[in-house]
């Protein structure tokens, strides 16, 4: 019976990336790398919280965070050559070096790049049970109006980043939870904006709060909890290795578990 141990193997092995990740992102949190300053502006209306002193995550964290991807979508290709192993067995067929060759995972955000990537022989002999599971988990399945942010379609463009242009980088992201409990009597809250788009560096915007009228006593204690995210990740806001480990148990559900359970039915 098809055992897909390579791919477990891929999966485990991304999982020990991302568990250095998550000692690694602790380590360098622990070294107060952030710290955020009140600013008053607008006549005491709008209150800034800017960095003041402000550290670049190291580039260990991308090259860990690459690694990690590398495996993840490998573990994917080890899946489809295993059952396009299965395929020919079936139908008393033998994979040339160049059919195996050619093998892999597809990952489309269209119909038409599915059909086109079957056309270049990506899973030549998978039976069409599998193959129909691999289509229903594709990017433009998943989610028709942003594909690119489904697991696999990130997957793929993190692992091609990492691969062919430049080493995966990471980013920081911000939560907190506003607590308007110990505003004055009679100050109504203010409204916050988060910027997410604000190139971050000594001076940057974190939050911002937004007064009806002047408060300039009124001090939010606005005392974020950084961490650090992937950039081109989705969720985009979520830390490193949290995001990793979601992507890995999504391909052991979703991808693995289904695959196999057909492959235990079908031997």
């Amino acid at each position: 019976m098809t055992s897909f141990t390579g791919a477990e193997r891929k999966i485990d092995r991304a999982r020990e990336h991302v568990n250095a990740l998550d000692k690694t992102i602790g380590r360098f949190l622990k070294t107060e790398p952030y710290e955020v300053e009140r600013r008053l502006k607008a006549k005491d209306r709008i209150h800034e919280y800017v960095l003041v002193r402000y550290t670049e995550p190291p580039d260990c964290l991308g090259l860990l965070v690459g690694d990690a991807v590398h495996n993840l979508r490998s573990a994917l290709d080890h899946v489809a050559f295993e059952l396009a192993a299965k395929g020919a067995q079936a139908v008393g067929r033998t994979m040339t070096p160049q059919q195996a060759r050619r093998i892999q995972y597809p990952i489309a955000d269209c119909s038409n790049d599915f059909k086109s990537q079957l056309n270049r022989g990506w899973l030549r002999y998978v039976e069409s049970v599998p193959k129909a599971l691999v289509e229903r988990y594709q990017p433009y399945h998943l989610n028709q109006e942003h594909p690119e942010r489904t697991v696999p379609a990130c997957l793929a463009s993190l692992d091609n980043t990492d691969k062919h242009r430049t080493v995966v980088t990471t980013s920081h992201t911000v939560r907190f939870q506003p607590d308007y409990s110990g505003l004055p009597e009679g100050v109504p809250p203010p409204r916050l904006t988060l910027p997410r788009n604000a190139t971050w560096g000594l001076g940057a915007v974190v939050a911002r709060f937004t007064f009806t009228q002047p408060e300039p006593e009124v001090d939010m204690q606005f005392l974020p909890k950084f961490s650090i995210a992937i950039d081109g990740a989705w969720p985009p806001t979520r830390r490193a290795d949290e995001v990793l480990d979601f992507y890995a148990g999504w391909i052991e559900l979703f991808v693995l578990g289904q695959i196999r359970e057909w492959a235990r039915l079908n031997p």
